[in-house]
């Protein structure tokens, strides 16, 4: 076997590796993510006072429309 032959499998294997954990990492990082996001609904969504301080600094039940007087 060719010396350059070698080479270019042990470069091709270890550039495959490195996809292979890039996208690993991509897949768990979007997956935790995503249970974060869906936790802070949930706790949001609880009734709690944090989820009515995150509504009240959004002015989501405050009139967004100032009057004329």
């Amino acid at each position: 076997m060719d010396l350059d032959l070698i080479f270019a499998y042990i470069v091709g294997t270890l550039a495959a590796v490195a996809v292979i954990g890039a996208l690993v990492v991509v897949i768990l990082a979007e997956f935790y993510a995503l249970r974060r996001t869906i936790r802070n609904h949930r706790l949001l969504d609880s009734g709690s006072l944090m989820a009515a301080r995150w509504w009240r600094e959004r002015g989501a039940t405050a009139p967004t429309i100032p009057r004329k007087w």
